[in-house]
């Protein structure tokens, strides 16, 4: 008996019925696949006024929250940046001690001179608040600020052998001594 290719592809498509049959499973769905059908009970919720109203009000709460947090932020950012920007010793206190005064034909060396006037706050940046000094030959010329409140402006200490020899005046008076202010001990 001759098998036709026909009556093979018969025989074929019965037999994968039959072992279809026998595992449970069609190659064929006969119902919407699982995610359609999902995705259809989805939409069903969804449409519901409960449904909406609830997501609706859940949408507003956070947009409210995210605008307040975005303000607050601005805000305490800008709070932040001023306070960084006035740099951290700016809210400290400040101890000093009693001003400390020079004097003609006190044993002191330009070197020692200087560190008091460190101590004091004085700088050789100009426009120091505490006040500066500019290092000569034999003199310091010391430019008070507007902290220490030195009646006496500008001067220059002049030194010859260990010990100042000269206080003068910007006005080119001779001076007795130099008040350097008071020296800050801890802040």
């Amino acid at each position: 008996m001759r098998i036709t290719p026909e009556e093979t592809a018969q025989n074929d498509l019965l037999s994968e019925s039959n072992q279809a049959s026998l595992s449970g499973w069609s190659p064929e769905p006969e119902s919407p696949s699982f995610i359609k059908r999902r995705l259809a009970g989805l939409k069903h919720f969804c449409n519901r006024p409960g449904v909406r109203i609830a997501a609706g009000s859940i949408l507003v709460v956070f947009l409210l929250c995210g605008t307040a947090f975005i303000l607050y932020y601005a805000k305490l950012a800008r709070i932040i940046d001023r306070r960084l920007a006035a740099g951290p010793f700016s809210q400290t206190t400040n101890i000093f001690s009693a001003g400390h005064s020079v004097a003609v034909g006190d044993h002191l060396t330009a070197d020692e001179f200087l560190v008091q006037l460190r101590r004091s706050g004085y700088t050789v940046a100009p426009k120091n608040s505490e006040g500066w000094y500019t290092v000569k030959q034999s003199s310091v010329e010391v430019k008070p600020g507007s902290e220490p409140g030195s009646s006496y402006g500008p001067v220059a200490v002049e030194f010859a052998h260990g010990t100042v020899t000269r206080i003068v005046s910007a006005g080119r008076r001779d001076l007795p001594e130099f008040n350097l202010g008071p020296q800050v001990i801890a802040n």
